[in-house]
């Protein structure tokens, strides 16, 4: 106590090196029963314990795509044009395959955990048997206020849409998110990858939720450093087609059906590539302007940025 509760390895260390006098009997005494156990060190001096890189029980891995999903929110940021301001990736545990949702409020994750149950239900694929998760609020809690004489549901509505669907959910302890490492991961490696497709596109950051949806379309179809599969292809059994892929961002020309042939006129208008639609052959176009969504197959995309400064200029965008 007399030096502020200092470490009791450097106690010893000043005793048998002799560079302290006139305290030793007083220090010998209190360092005899080896560490100290007080209750101001346990309550001072409190912190984060170590996490072992091979735990002693490590969960048994899975091996069918899906087995295991591993989930995360990523944000807030600062709201896109649609006006989102999460995204919620659902990572497979055995193959690495990303579905990626973008969400308003925290409140939209039971809604993107039905839409991610959706998808593998069309595509005829096994629901997952765990799903991984913090203890975030939009995970463990009901989001409901207890009326008088009401008792809340131990059960949260996330839960209850994983049981809904048979599937378990497991909850890593608070402040451990090294627990849900594949989901940390996934989302620096999205937010990298979206990050460098917006600065070299030059698009502001309105755009970034189609950029975290490219971004896991590429992830998807990328094999991984120790693995020489891709993701895709360990999913569903065959290797990822790449007819769709453009340069992300690049001008689109999207031809007009709608103009009247006995007329002398633009017969495209311009707009922007922002990536490969769901469930369709053509190229997914938004215009920079209104917004607005479309897909088309009779389109060509500039892929040079040459002309990308006057071209924002013209359409009065920050670069």
């Amino acid at each position: 106590s007399r030096l502020g509760h200092c470490a009791m390895d450097t106690v010893r260390r000043a005793l048998s090196r002799d560079l302290s006098t006139g305290v030793g009997n007083v220090l010998e005494r209190s360092t005899r029963d080896g560490g100290c156990l007080c209750d101001t060190c346990e309550m001072a001096k409190a912190h984060k314990q170590a996490f072992r890189k091979a735990r002693r029980n490590p969960p048994e891995r899975p091996r069918r795509p899906f087995e295991r999903v591993v989930t995360d929110l990523c944000g807030p940021f600062d709201p896109d044009a649609a006006g989102n301001r999460y995204f919620m990736p659902l990572v497979c545990a055995a193959t690495g395959f990303v579905f990626v949702a973008t969400l308003h409020s925290k409140d939209q994750a039971c809604e993107a955990l039905e839409e991610f149950f959706g998808w593998l239900r069309v595509r005829r694929l096994d629901s997952p048997c765990e799903l991984l998760s913090d203890l975030g609020g939009e995970f463990a809690n009901s989001h409901r206020h207890p009326r008088q004489g009401e008792r809340l549901p131990t059960v949260s509505t996330f839960t209850a849409v994983l049981r809904s669907h048979r599937c378990r959910h497991l909850s890593t302890s608070a402040h451990a998110s090294q627990f849900a490492g594949i989901a940390e991961r996934c989302h620096r490696s999205l937010k990298t990858v979206a990050n460098s497709l917006l600065y070299g596109a030059g698009l502001s950051h309105a755009f970034w939720g189609y950029a975290v949806r490219h971004a896991a379309w590429l992830h998807n179809r990328i094999p991984a450093v120790r693995k020489r599969s891709y993701p895709f292809q360990l999913v569903f059994a065959r290797t990822p087609a790449f007819s769709q892929l453009r340069v992300w961002g690049a001008d689109a020309y999207a031809w007009l059906s709608d103009q009247p042939k006995a007329r002398f006129q633009a017969r495209a208008r311009r707009l922007l590539y922002v990536g490969v639609p769901v469930d369709s052959e053509g190229l997914l176009l938004v215009n920079p302007v209104d917004m607005a969504e479309t897909v088309s197959h009779h389109t060509t995309v500039n892929e040079s940025f040459d002309n990308r400064h006057r071209l924002l200029q013209e359409l009065d965008l920050e670069i």
